[in-house]
């Protein structure tokens, strides 16, 4: 229904009752005490994360918006890797749409530095200045 273009008309309600579901979803998942329940848990979060990455520009602001604080309280927990992976994604989309990062650009090849210094170089010029 989210999608479908016959239903234009009902994308705005969709939308907010999607927003207010999900938002209560990942808020129970929160309040969990049960290790072994939150276990249970973490692939529908997954699942839902994964979703809600694939959507468009701006229908994720609307929901990363909803769910920033939500998905911050989050990172309190032990995680399993691949949660960690889609909150990266998460996070780092969030940047992207709401231009508060850019794509980080390629390393310039190293015919580009005229200077080769090491690390170890820079170390003792920097021991050398402090003397």
């Amino acid at each position: 229904m989210y999608t479908d273009e016959s239903r234009q008309d009902a994308w705005e309600e969709v939308q907010r009752r999607l927003l207010n579901v999900c938002s209560e979803a990942v808020a129970y998942f929160l309040a969990l005490t049960s290790e072994s329940h939150r276990e249970a848990w973490t692939n529908l979060l997954l699942l839902f994360l994964t979703k809600v990455l694939k959507i468009s520009d701006e229908r994720f602001k609307a929901h990363a918006s909803r769910y920033y604080p939500l998905l911050c309280e989050i990172m309190q927990f032990d995680l399993i890797p691949e949660l960690r992976a889609v909150l990266r994604k998460f996070y780092l989309r969030i940047g992207l749409v709401f231009n508060i990062a850019q794509l980080p650009e390629p390393d310039p090849s190293p015919d580009t530095h005229p200077c080769h210094e090491t690390d170890t170089e820079l170390a003792e010029e920097a021991g050398d200045e402090a003397q």
